[in-house]
């Protein structure tokens, strides 16, 4: 059977090195960590769990300082793990049966409790909350109680969360089309069914055939603001229900992320698409209302894609990973870019010393010299 990694997200495991791994879920019901620069798993789940769609991690007991990994099968089973343990085979912690057909999830603090909520996407056109109900005080013990459930009109793509003005935490979840749904919430609506309000509809020239429309991602931001990619090729930037700027590529986009690549505080947009094109992109308009854009080719197809910051040499550095058709998980560390904007190699050069010498290095006979020194001047892994 050909494997297929189906989820992965850059999570922080241990508690007490703020350190993050990389953990991955496929089709054959395996989940596995990565940590550091080795290509051998940190961890790996004990039994097979079922098609793994959904991971995440929360603080689900801040008295006794644990991070659960929470893993949610297309089955209907949620598993959670303790990954401090010592061991390469990690065993379930918790096993709770659910609802089948989950595809998204995310754990957000709604009620600001200082507990996290878990909310889940479903495939069958609904949103659902749940609500951590802890078990025996000195015991890591517990589970998920329904709250609400929230009915779309379509398919559910993924959820976010962004905070507003007041301070308040307000869902949204995008559906095929472009379609924003606003996800209203207090708690008179416990044990409840609300419909989805629209926030926000993309103007795509798909929009309005029922037959192909696109699927849809969204990805909260700061500021209020939230990034929305759509798999004809459109990526645009809301902020309070309004198009800050929109720009459509001729690629069918998926794995919204965002990622300090200039290491300026702030986060750019990545995208990628199925023939391996990664676009980086500046959420800054510049002064006429354009935006800067970086595209990074891979050179194979690409099954799933994430970015974030990643533990590698004691710190956490900006990485992208990939995972091709053919089974490989591809991790580029230290991603980082000095500019948007295009400048020649000899102004580079003048202005970078270091870069000047690796340049000459490339005059080397040497083969192995060469690629030694291009992976420095790529990724910063210095030796010269």
């Amino acid at each position: 059977m050909v494997t297929r990694w189906v989820q992965l997200t850059v999570v922080h495991v241990t508690f007490c090195v703020q350190l993050n791994e990389l953990a991955i879920g496929n089709n054959l019901g395996t989940l596995f960590v990565f940590k550091e620069t080795t290509n051998k798993a940190w961890k790996q789940s004990k039994d097979k769990l079922g098609l793994i769609v959904c991971i995440a991690i929360a603080d689900m007991r801040r008295d006794m300082g644990k991070q659960l990994m929470t893993v949610i099968t297309a089955e209907g089973f949620i598993y959670m793990f303790d990954l401090n343990d010592e061991d390469f085979v990690v065993s379930p912690l918790i096993v709770q049966p659910s609802l089948p057909n989950a595809k998204t999830m995310l754990f957000i603090d709604v009620d600001d409790d200082e507990r996290p909520e878990l909310v889940v996407g479903y495939s069958d056109r609904c949103v659902r909350l749940y609500k951590w109900e802890p078990g025996q005080p000195s015991e890591m013990t517990g589970r998920f109680v329904p709250v609400v459930r929230w009915e779309l009109e379509g398919q559910v793509g993924t959820i976010a969360w962004q905070r507003l003005a007041d301070q308040s935490i307000q869902l949204l979840a995008s559906q095929a089309g472009g379609v924003i749904i606003s996800l209203q919430w207090d708690e008179s609506m416990q044990n409840g069914v609300v419909e989805g309000k629209v926030e926000h509809v993309l103007q795509t020239h798909l929009r309005n055939n029922e037959a192909i429309r696109p699927t849809t991602e969204i990805l909260g931001l700061a500021a209020g603001c939230y990034a929305v990619a759509t798999f004809n090729g459109q990526l645009q930037l809301i902020a309070d229900g309004q198009e800050l700027w929109s720009c459509h590529f001729e690629q069918q986009l998926f794995g919204l992320a965002q990622l300090d690549v200039k290491g300026a505080g702030r986060g750019f947009l990545l995208v990628a698409s199925w023939t391996g094109d990664t676009f980086v992109v500046d959420p800054r308009p510049t002064c006429n209302k354009s935006h800067h854009v970086a595209r990074f080719r891979f050179d194979e197809s690409v099954a799933a894609f994430t970015a974030g910051m990643f533990g590698i040499g004691g710190q956490n550095v900006p990485c992208i990973i990939y995972v091709t058709f053919t089974e490989r998980i591809l991790l580029f560390p230290n991603v980082r870019l000095a500019r948007m904007t295009n400048i020649g190699i000899q102004d580079l050069t003048r202005e970078d010393l270091t870069l000047a010498e690796g340049l000459c290095k490339l005059q080397e006979n040497s083969k192995t010299s060469r690629r030694q020194c291009v992976r420095e001047l790529l990724y910063g892994f210095r030796t010269f």
